[in-house]
């Protein structure tokens, strides 16, 4: 089943074509890494797809739904952080997760929630105030409230930004997890491409607006090359 089918998307702001006609599907289960350098079009082909931004042409559907047309059942199917989560500092982490699932319309469901906080390994701390987490116990709460709904599509802008490096191993980990348990999609933008390598089943590359390579990692790895050349050799600019 095709989760996001994204077909001819142009997007402009002003003069500039930030999206020029980019065309990206994703399949259940697959996790999908998204990269381009600094001002490709990553952040705002992402902001598009979950309604935030209204695209000039083309269409969006998020199992079957169409964003523009049926929002609603659309981004029902879908979590997302995008860049550093919303979280309420001065309540408990249990609370946050409280908070969120009355603002998606859950109903009360105790064992799915401590199956999340589990996942995401914070049970010794979900009833501590958010101010007295470190930044990557932040991350992983927003993950918690990301994966509240048990979405079809995990979108994830840019997760292990501030992250040190147990904190970038300990959410890679947590991304697999969640991909096993539960079957989602879930697609990763983000500049660390080592990465984006370790824990992504297919890649693909936007330069200038357009998508430059659609490639798995098994056909990077064919090639005997790393992604970092693969990258170097497809788009213009560094990294970003």
């Amino acid at each position: 089943m095709k989760v996001l089918e994204a077909t001819g998307i142009r997007k402009k702001f002003g003069k500039n074509e930030v999206l020029n006609s980019v065309d990206i599907s994703l399949e259940e289960g697959e996790i999908v890494g998204f990269v381009g350098p600094n001002g490709a079009g990553k952040s705002t082909f992402i902001k598009s797809i979950l309604g935030l931004y209204h695209i000039d042409s083309g269409s969006i559907q998020i199992c079957g739904f169409d964003v523009e047309r049926d929002f609603e059942n659309a981004l029902k199917n879908v979590g997302c952080i995008i860049e550093n989560p919303d979280l309420y500092d001065n309540i408990s982490g249990r609370k946050n997760l409280k908070i969120a699932s009355l603002m998606h319309g859950l109903k009360k469901n105790t064992k799915s929630m401590e199956t999340i906080i589990k996942l995401v390994k914070l049970e010794n701390r979900i009833d501590d105030k958010v101010k007295t987490y470190s930044l990557g116990m932040k991350q992983r709460l927003g993950l918690a409230q990301a994966l509240l709904n048990q979405p079809k599509l995990l979108v994830l802008d840019e997760p292990t930004n501030g992250l040190d490096p147990l904190g970038i191993k300990e959410l890679r980990s947590m991304l697999k997890e969640i991909n096993k348990v539960y079957g989602m999609t879930i697609f990763i933008s983000s500049h660390i491409l080592s990465e984006i390598e370790n824990v992504c089943d297919r890649i693909i590359m936007i330069d200038h607006g357009s998508i430059v390579e659609n490639v798995t990692i098994d056909e990077i790895k064919n090639k005997n090359v790393s992604l970092e050349e693969e990258f170097l050799e497809k788009t213009t600019g560094s990294i970003g």
